[in-house]
């Protein structure tokens, strides 16, 4: 007998077929798109657009981006 189990948290199907886990603490290819999470970042911050230090640490793990990317990133959005 085949057990399936569901998650309440559920996972997304991407073009390719792989499953990408939309759960918190995800940042496997596919579940958003690298500067996806930049953007919602700088969108939320327009009155200070500076991510200090531990924040652009946050941002890298979720991005899955380094720490001169997303710098760049930033510096880039700012303009």
């Amino acid at each position: 007998m085949s057990e399936t189990k569901s998650s309440s948290q559920g996972s997304h199907s991407v073009a390719d077929g792989s499953k990408a886990s939309q759960e918190k603490g995800s940042s496997s290819p596919g579940s958003w798109r690298n500067t996806d999470v930049l953007a919602l970042w700088i969108t939320e911050h327009l009155q200070l657009p500076y991510p200090g230090k531990v924040e652009k640490q946050y941002l890298c793990f979720y991005s899955n981006m380094s720490m001169k990317q997303v710098s760049t990133y930033f510096a880039n959005a700012r303009r």
